[in-house]
């Protein structure tokens, strides 16, 4: 785009001075040449405005720490252990329903479950998903910062009920004002045709969360609710893009002088 249009006026400044021997040829071919250069000096004021202009952009933010409830296994009636036995917090990382506070583990490392729970899951509990068996779980996530959060997303099992595990019902967003956590959206969940762990996609910008506090809960359709990942999106500051523009200005101050240059020359003659 750019490139090509200021390599295409070069080339044809460079067509007018090889036909500037021949005065009659140059009467006819030099108007086209500087309508040719002008375009490009214009052409490159609007694009270097453009570039200056900021753009708006999500950007993904990391969780400093969450809080939540441990997940259950065989204790509470599961096959295997469904703890977040990474967990680097506080708490009891394989003991069911535990709390957890101050700390990241399954449900930010980046690990997305590839499979149902029944063939991902294992005896040990350091299998990708956490799972929740008869709660409701909320999970509260911290940032370094506050963050302008446009997008969350969710990566869940969608096991049709087999052996309890289905999609949540629902998703409670909340979001801390200091003194409260009031409740900001309740997103219902489709269940899609196909019975695939996916990523379940929330568009949270309207809500105008801009906090360091996030709470989510999971309301859960059948007895176990299982969760692998969370990822967030948040606003991005606008940024312009400066570096380019001093370059670009002498160029194009460049070719504007010779357009106005080759004007002059045409005129005279």
């Amino acid at each position: 785009g750019l490139l090509g249009g200021l390599l295409g006026g070069l080339l044809g400044g460079r067509l007018g001075e090889r036909v500037m021997g021949d005065r009659q040829i140059m009467r006819i071919t030099t108007p086209s040449s500087l309508r040719g250069a002008a375009g490009v000096c214009l052409a490159g004021l609007l694009m270097m405005l453009q570039a200056n202009v900021a753009q708006a952009t999500t950007l993904r933010v990391m969780p400093s720490s969450y809080d939540m409830p441990n997940g259950h296994g065989t204790a509470t009636g599961g096959s295997y252990e469904y703890w977040d036995l990474a967990y680097d917090g506080d708490g009891d990382t394989d003991v069911d329903g535990a709390p957890l506070s101050g700390g990241l583990g399954d449900l930010s490392d980046g690990v997305v479950a590839n499979g149902h729970w029944d063939t991902v899951e294992n005896d040990a509990g350091s299998g990708p998903y956490v799972g929740w068996a008869d709660i409701n779980p909320a999970i509260v996530f911290h940032f370094d910062a506050a963050v302008s959060l446009a997008r969350i997303r969710i990566h869940v099992d969608d096991a049709d009920g087999n052996g309890g595990v289905a999609l949540p019902q629902s998703v409670d967003v909340l979001s801390n004002d200091a003194s409260a956590t009031p409740l900001l959206s309740t997103f219902t969940l489709p269940d899609p045709p196909e019975n695939q762990p996916f990523f379940v996609e929330l568009d949270v910008a309207a809500l105008g969360i801009f906090s360091d506090v996030v709470e989510l809960h999971l309301n859960r359709n059948d007895r176990w609710v299982f969760a692998s990942e969370f990822e967030f999106y948040a606003d991005a500051s606008p940024v312009p893009v400066p570096a380019l523009a001093p370059a670009l200005a002498l160029l194009l101050a460049g070719l504007c002088r010779r357009a106005r240059a080759s004007a002059r020359s045409y005129q005279d003659r």
